[in-house]
């Protein structure tokens, strides 16, 4: 016969009179109570004199009385409907508190009345924990639905997943469908699931599992930064905010966004920018952590044009593929060189890089091949770019004194560590730094003085200090000094000193006392002797002073020209040094070009002031070449100087304190136009 829970309330008006015809009524009595070892009581009652169909069971109550008013409503009651007499049970395996007295009566409903057994009592020891007797599946992702039978499950439990509570879609006292929850921080996976009761009788299931999601493939396995990326698979969880993507980032791990999410297909938008050619890849589904490394790789970008010449203050464009859009600017993974310059971008497209082209450090006026460093990767396009510029600064330097060619090498007085450390150096041609020759400082007696020449592996040294008059030789690559035959000439400053051929010419410029000087000297380097050689005429005041003169030392030829600054003039002579006679030649193109430092290259001579002017001896003309621009930098006091170095014009001009000087290249071609 079938048993009903009842958990309604039933009114019965019901009479206290008894029958009075001869049939006799039906008794109903309650019987003893029978506590099960795992929780759980057995009722019964017993019924006599029912002849017909009625209903009968067992209430409890948590209170004395509470089952004598039939209201099975509020209490724990279980009814059956048939003919019954005789003794009749019921078990009770849910919803008892254990150490709990409990009251209950047998009852009987006959006849639109309630009878009512005697009330009796009994502790509890507990409701029967529930018994699961299958699950499936016994593996699972998060969202799926598992399915619980068993027994004694009651009309008040819960399932839990370690701590989570799962949603119930359908629960009764035998069957159970519960959802796999999600946990946001959680990084291991539920092994187990519990299934607790209302009266806290739990049983643990401990044969449950997650799938272990897996990544097959990286779609497109050729991706830019920004790309949709799909990940294809299995087991992963079905919706974006219980999946994360992270792509290593210097050791760390950075969140990327997900688009989609489905059991076997994630598509996410890769970084804003690539850190590695194979990124390291790591997924988080269903609370587990899989690292998917080199299954798909940056695309590297190709070269295919760029620009014949570019200018300063311009712009350039590199043509190309697949270059990485960074914005407007490059990073350590991506950078760009033309020779050994590196640029900025002013634009960078997938298909095109406009660089800025700015006053930089050049190496050289024609730069060879545009480089791509990008993650780790070199990407070269062979080619050849010009410098349009009339110069380039090709080095920070220290400052040097007029230098001087030999054996192919450049060398000249240089002064290091803001001018305390005074040395010969020699142009290291890849770096465009005067080294120095010896590691030694000049000594004293040729450290200081602007009345210097050279010859050959020998620094000439005048030495004006006061009351001196001494003149002296240092080999600069022995490092060996030598006092020669003193000048015989009064003590100057300001003069002419240069070297042509074998001779050394001194003269012109003025005493301490602003007298001036119109005498030329020239020293034999062979014999160690001086002689007078010529008068200049017509310097009878300190105005007519010709201090500090353009010269234009040739091998076979002197030009010299200027006056003092009180006294401009454009007069520009050659010295016959057969005749020792005054040659004019064509005038100076500026009115005074005193203090000006000339350089001599092949049959021309050439110095600067805003623009480069050139003198052609075998036509005996000028040239401005305006197109030729001074270079700044240059501060009262300061040194400058031009020299040649294998057919090519430099410029080093230094600043004043600190002292540190900007080394310029020439673009000879200039010269050509």
């Amino acid at each position: 016969m079938k048993k009903y829970l009842v958990i309604f309330f039933w009114i019965f008006i019901f009479s206290c009179q008894e029958d009075e015809t001869s049939i006799p009524r039906p008794r109903i009595e309650t019987s003893t109570a029978t506590l099960f070892e795992d929780g759980g009581v057995e009722l019964k009652g017993e019924i006599s004199n029912l002849n017909t169909e009625a209903i009968y069971g067992i209430i409890i109550s948590t209170y004395q009385g509470g089952t004598l008013s039939g209201n099975t409503f509020y209490n724990l009651s279980m009814t059956d409907f048939g003919i019954v007499n005789g003794e009749f049970s019921f078990e009770f395996r849910n919803n008892l508190i254990q150490g709990q007295t409990y009251f209950y009566s047998a009852i009987l409903f006959f006849d639109d009345e309630i009878l009512l057994g005697d009330e009796m009592t009994f502790v509890s020891n507990g409701s029967a924990s529930p018994r699961i007797d299958l699950v499936e599946p016994l593996i699972g992702h998060v969202g799926d639905t598992i399915t619980i039978k068993g027994k004694y499950f009651s009309d008040d439990f819960s399932v839990y997943f370690d701590q989570r509570e799962a949603e119930l879609i359908e629960a009764s006292d035998s069957i159970v469908k519960a959802i796999v929850p999600f946990e946001y921080n959680r990084d291991t996976p539920y092994d187990s699931f519990r299934l607790t009761k209302a009266t806290q009788e739990s049983t643990l299931f401990e044969d449950f599992s997650m799938y272990t999601p897996e990544v097959y493939t990286v779609e497109p396995y050729y991706a830019h930064e920004n790309d949709t990326i799909t990940i294809t698979g299995n087991h992963f969880n079905l919706h974006n905010l219980e999946n994360r993507v992270t792509m290593e980032v210097f050791g760390n791990y950075q969140e990327l966004e997900i688009i989609e999410s489905s059991r076997t297909q994630i598509k996410i938008v890769n970084a804003g920018w690539f850190y590695d050619l194979f990124p390291r890849m790591r997924l988080k589904s269903q609370f587990q952590t899989v690292d998917f490394n080199d299954l798909f790789q940056a695309k590297l970008p190709v070269i295919t044009d760029g620009p014949d010449c570019f200018s300063y203050g311009e712009t350039a464009t590199i043509y190309g593929e697949d270059f990485p859009r960074v914005g407007y600017n490059f990073n350590s993974q991506f950078s760009l060189s033309i020779g050994n310059v590196s640029f900025s971008a002013s634009e960078i497209h997938r298909d095109r890089i406009v660089l800025n082209v700015e006053d930089g450090f050049y190496t050289d006026f024609i730069l060879e091949d545009i480089v791509i460093q990008y993650l780790g990767e070199t990407i070269t396009y062979e080619t050849e770019i010009c410098v349009d510029e009339p110069w380039i600064k090709v080095s920070f330097d220290n400052p040097q004194h007029q230098p001087h060619n030999y054996l192919n090498e450049t060398y000249g007085v240089v002064y290091q560590n803001n001018q305390n450390f005074v040395t010969v150096g020699k142009l290291n041609t890849d770096s465009y730094q005067f080294e120095s020759v010896l590691n030694t400082e000049l000594p004293e007696a040729v450290r200081y003085g602007s009345l210097r020449t050279w010859h050959q592996d020998k620094l000439y040294h005048y030495d004006i200090s006061p009351n001196v008059n001494k003149f002296y030789s240092y080999n600069f690559l022995t490092g060996s000094l030598t006092e020669l035959a003193p000048f015989p000439g009064d003590q100057r400053v300001n003069g002419l000193m240069t070297t042509v051929g074998s001779y050394i010419y001194l003269g012109l410029g003025r005493s301490n006392t602003y007298t001036p000087y119109n005498d030329i000297w020239r020293y034999s380097i062979n014999t160690n002797t001086w002689e007078l050689v010529f008068n200049f005429p017509g310097i009878n005041s300190s105005s007519e002073a010709i201090e500090d003169p353009l010269v234009f030392g040739f091998e076979d030829a002197l030009f010299f020209g200027g006056v003092n600054g009180n006294n401009p003039s454009n007069l520009f002579y050659e010295l016959d040094l057969n005749t020792f006679s005054l040659i004019p030649r064509a005038p100076l193109p500026i009115p005074s070009a005193d203090g000006k430092k000339g350089v001599t290259l092949n049959s021309k001579g050439y110095f600067e002031s805003y623009y480069l002017y050139e003198y052609d001896r075998t036509t005996d003309q000028w040239t401005t070449h305006q197109d030729i621009e001074g270079i700044g930098f240059v501060y009262s006091g300061s040194n400058e100087s031009l020299f040649t170095n294998n057919g090519t014009i430099y410029r080093s001009v230094t600043t004043s304190a600190p002292y540190y000087s900007l080394l310029f290249k020439m673009n000879m071609s200039y010269l050509l136009d």
